[in-house]
């Protein structure tokens, strides 16, 4: 059975019957007996705007998935007849306000079985109203004026949408506001001729008089119990509005964000005192600052498991007002590998086997290190740090960083709202431990005493600037707008480095929500090392910690954490191939030779590309997420490849997100196609008189190398792997978004 209901009002009454909001009609989760239970809403004929924003319009929502499947948990919405049939009339206004003024809407409702109904909206759309005329005045006498102009002059031809012209003129006030033009307003008239689809437009913009601050007043709440922490002088000092200035709306609103970042007060409020815009001819105005003062030392500790870390925990200590002005102490505490890691070892079957088999975490990782950040120097709007802080990192079969001092020295300004720019230099006592296979592939020093002699502790400097520009509507899970970030590194003898190097990132990213339940995301990673010299007769010599890797959770996630690009592999034995008129050997490993550790190298170029469409399912909306991703990327090495788009892996995959109060919690499934990386392989060389590991002999197949020693060892060995469908799918999971 239906039944069906049609409404064609006049756009005054449409107006009324939507003076009371829709939430006030909002249905009921719990249905009354003789209710009727909504099941499924769908729209059709709506050729212009899709399902989900139509569907935010009206007051009628279906009722969870889960009820829908005939469970007794979710949200069960039952049918409002009074706000359905207003339903209609929202509708109608909806396309009204975007320019289809003949729209027609029609409902017919399905009863599927008792006390449950299907409703269907039937839309006409009709023809739009187009605007033929659009007149813009007073904007000629302000800066960049003939460009606001030109940002509503665009509209002049196009579909007469005015919630579309509304925010580009309240984007146009803003920026005038930004100007000192406090005051500046906009007069609008319309006029539509509904026969014809044909609507004029006149805007006249008003901007008044340029307004100067003449007052600054600060009332400053101190904590319950206690006394005010930071005095009134110190708040004058950290904003960025002045007596006597143009007032600037975007520096009351950057003065705001200053204070809230500090996290000294609980409270901040920054507005123009109630008279100030009151007499039409005076252009002076007062700013009145309202704050509340919060706790200002705090101590955070957590843990958790990670698939790369295994139990972790951290702590943390801040006090806000270190030594007054303002100023910021952290105090910072890691560690990781717990479980696995001497001296916290002893459940290793709790963590992952790769973090089981890698030779890097049998010791816990630590970081301590203390912050101390200034809010401006000199009175100046830069943001001057420094840190000093003691270390040991591992990056899963790739190296071992042990910093026993460093410190890192920063200066940071904010050019525009969300894009700092920071210069930095840091400084680090220590050494860098990698696999010997490494060095022998990658630098050609294959002795292990002179392995050993480069990995000895040595000073290492690096001059950064870099700059970020986020533009982002959510820091853990974006639904639209950009992120850019740049950096640029340098490493020599002039800034106290035992090390000469430059380094180059680049990555953009991008978030667009296509439906209310559906974002696209993308990104892409670009990146380059060039040796600038040589370290102790190693040619070309980079930290291992400064190359290129690509790989894991973050990156490609097809591979496991590193493995995508160049691998060497250390191998448990190898067979005499052939042997020489001189009577040396020529050895050689085939794929049957077990493989006990493959060590990523690392490389001096990277390119990464990830899509991803993440999808919130019709049950548990605020809750799960799903994901369907294309990752692809490559890591090289110049000096001994050509970088080439084909050499290009691209792995999909499925994911999953779990909401969580310290972001998403994700797992990714992906599929790797592609064969196992060849790479070179060695194997240990003891000495004859003392049985010690001494030297690493290529075996890879194909290689010429006497006995196995010299240089060029080939990228020749691939070792053996199942090739069944499930040995391809390489599971990741994480804390946090993969971009």
């Amino acid at each position: 059975m239906s039944w069906r209901v049609t409404r064609h009002v006049a756009p005054l009454a449409v107006a009324l019957v939507l003076a009371v909001p829709a939430a006030a009609g909002a249905q009921d989760l719990e249905c009354d007996p003789g209710d009727v239970r909504v099941d499924d809403i769908e729209f059709h004929g709506n050729a212009t705007f899709p399902d989900d924003e139509l569907e935010a319009a009206i007051a009628t929502t279906p009722s969870s998935f889960w009820r829908r499947v005939g469970l007794f948990f979710g949200a069960q919405r039952c049918l409002d007849r009074v706000e359905f049939e207003r339903d209609v009339l929202r509708l109608r206004l909806f396309y009204r306000q975007r320019g289809f003024y003949k729209a027609t809407v029609d409902t017919v409702v399905t009863t599927e079985d008792p006390g449950r109904v299907d409703i269907d909206f039937n839309i006409v759309e009709g023809p739009p109203v187009l605007i033929d005329t659009l007149r813009v005045s007073g904007l000629d006498t302000v800066r960049d004026g003939p460009r606001m102009a030109r940002d509503l002059e665009q509209m002049r031809g196009g579909r007469f949408d005015r919630q579309e012209l509304q925010r580009r003129v309240a984007g146009i006030i803003e920026r005038l506001r930004s100007q000192g033009f406090a005051r500046a307003e906009v007069l609008s008239g319309y006029e539509v001729d509904e026969i014809r689809d044909r609507a004029t437009v006149d805007l006249q913009f008003i901007p008044g008089r340029v307004m100067r601050i003449a007052s600054i007043d600060v009332d400053i709440q101190p904590r319950e119990g206690k006394r005010q922490e930071i005095p009134e002088a110190e708040v004058r000092r950290l904003i960025s509005l002045r007596v006597g200035e143009i007032f600037r709306e975007q520096d009351l609103f950057r003065s705001q964000r200053d204070l809230y970042q500090l996290e000294t007060y609980a409270h901040v409020e920054i507005r123009l005192a109630a008279d100030s815009l009151q007499p039409p001819g005076d252009s002076l105005l007062a700013v009145r600052v309202l704050l509340s003062e919060a706790a200002m030392h705090s101590v955070r500790v957590g843990a958790g498991w990670a698939t790369l870390d295994c139990f972790r925990t951290q702590g943390r200590f801040v006090d806000r007002d270190f030594i007054g002005g303002a100023r910021r102490l952290e105090v910072n505490a890691r560690l990781s590998k717990i479980g696995v890691g001497y001296p916290l070892d002893g459940v290793e079957q709790l963590c992952a086997s790769q973090v089981r088999n890698d030779v890097f975490s049998d010791t816990v990782n630590y970081y301590a290190g203390a912050t101390v950040r200034q809010p401006l120097l000199f009175g100046i709007r830069l943001a001057p740090s420094l840190t000093l802080f003691s270390e040991r990192y591992s990056e899963l079969d790739a190296y071992l960083r042990r910093t026993t001092i460093g410190g890192v020295a920063s200066i940071t300004r904010e050019t525009r709202p969300r894009t700092p720019l920071t210069l930095a230099y840091q400084l680090e006592y220590g050494r860098t431990q990698a696999a010997d296979a490494v060095f022998c592939a990658v630098f050609n020093v294959c002795e292990l005493q002179a392995i050993s002699e480069l990995t000895q502790n040595t000073q290492l400097a690096t001059a950064r600037l870099s700059l970020s520009r986020d533009r982002t509507d959510n820091l853990y899970d974006p639904r639209r707008g950009d992120i850019v970030r740049l950096e640029w590194r340098h490493s020599s003898t002039l800034i106290g480095s035992d090390f000469r190097f430059n380094k180059w990132t680049g990555e953009a990213n991008w978030y667009k929500g296509l439906t209310p339940s559906i974002t696209f995301a993308s990104r892409l990673q670009l990146g380059g090392v060039l040796a600038l010299g040589t370290l102790r007769g190693a040619d070309d010599f980079v930290p291992p910690q400064e190359r290129m890797y690509g790989g894991g959770p973050n990156s490609v996630r097809g591979y496991r954490q590193n493995e995508l690009g160049p691998l060497v592999y250390l191998v448990t034995d190898a067979r005499v191939d052939s042997i020489l008129p001189s009577g040396d050997s020529i050895f050689v490993a085939d794929d049957t030779i077990g493989v006990i550790r493959t060590s990523p190298t690392g490389g001096n170029a990277l390119a990464i590309a990830n899509v991803e469409l993440r999808m919130r399912p019709p049950f548990l909306r605020d809750l799960l997420q799903f994901a369907l991703f294309v990752d692809g990327g490559q890591v090289y090495n110049r000096r001994a490849e050509t970088v080439r788009l084909d050499q290009f892996r691209w792995t999909p995959g499925v994911g999953l997100r779990i909401a969580s109060p310290v972001g998403p919690i994700r797992f990714d499934l992906a599929y790797n196609r592609y064969a196992q990386q060849r790479g070179p392989a060695y194997t240990i060389v003891r000495d004859e008189v003392t049985g010690n590991p001494s030297r690493l002999r290529c075996v890879s197949p194909g290689n010429t190398l006497p006995n196995g020693f010299g240089e060029g060892c080939p990228a020749s060995f691939t070792p053996r792997r199942d090739d069944s469908f499930f040995q391809k799918l390489t599971f990741h999971f994480s804390i946090g978004q993969a971009f």
